[in-house]
């Protein structure tokens, strides 16, 4: 089976997505319904989509901080645009920095973890390399 590390990469930004949409909903008395909170999630998930197609379109890991950064501006800048223009909603600049810094957080926050954890795997191998891979 082929390996396909952007699904996950996705299914945990979406994660963050959402919850950046249940964080703002709660912290401004909103509705928190399922319809509710999708409804504001829904212009930043299209971009995050959009974004990870961009990365797998170009070959990039989307574990990678390369691969984060483009999926973290699309889901940012698409999601602005669309949430301006086509759900007719705010898009004050406050909003947009808030919402560039805790995408950023989580898009970035479980990549480093996730580095590091690879490369405490990397340090603790069971055996000395062999001359081959040294």
């Amino acid at each position: 089976m082929e390996r396909r590390p952007w699904l996950g990469a996705l299914a945990i930004d979406g994660a963050a997505v959402l919850l950046f949409a249940v964080g703002g909903r709660n912290s401004h008395d909103g509705d928190a319904s399922v319809a509710a909170i999708l409804g504001t999630a829904a212009p930043f998930l299209i971009g995050l989509a959009c974004g990870t197609a961009a990365v797998v379109a170009l070959r990039r890991s989307p574990l990678s901080w390369i691969g984060g950064l483009t999926v973290w501006a699309a889901t940012l800048v698409i999601g602005m645009v669309l949430r301006r223009f086509a759900w007719d909603r705010g898009t004050a600049l406050s909003f947009v920095i808030v919402a560039a810094i805790a995408l950023g957080a989580m898009f970035f926050g479980w990549r480093a973890l996730w580095a590091s954890i690879g490369s405490r795997r990397a340090v603790r191998s069971p055996r000395p390399p062999t001359a081959a891979e040294s």
